[in-house]
């Protein structure tokens, strides 16, 4: 698991201000999955992110749909990260 500083375009971590960044925890698919249904940021096989979630259908394994419901194909969706709590204001 990579662990990777978020913080706002342009500043380094050193500049933001407490409570305003925080740090997700990638988790390989093969590794570790969501609980099903919950929405988490997904890092797909171009290497964009997006929120989704992964369902079971029957009869197919594992579904990993985006925050729309839409399906992704298989082998897309490489990583997963809880969702951050956002700003501490």
């Amino acid at each position: 698991m990579n662990s990777a500083p978020i913080s706002p375009a342009g500043n380094s971590p050193e500049s933001v201000p407490p409570g305003m960044s925080e740090t997700l925890i990638w988790c390989p698919i093969t590794a570790k999955l969501p609980d099903l249904g919950t929405n988490v940021l997904l890092a797909l096989s171009d290497g964009t992110t997006c929120e989704g979630f992964v369902m079971v259908e029957p009869g197919h394994g594992f579904q990993w749909y985006d925050v729309c419901a839409e399906p992704f194909d298989r082998d897309v969706v490489t990583h997963w990260a809880d969702m951050p709590d956002g700003p501490h204001v």
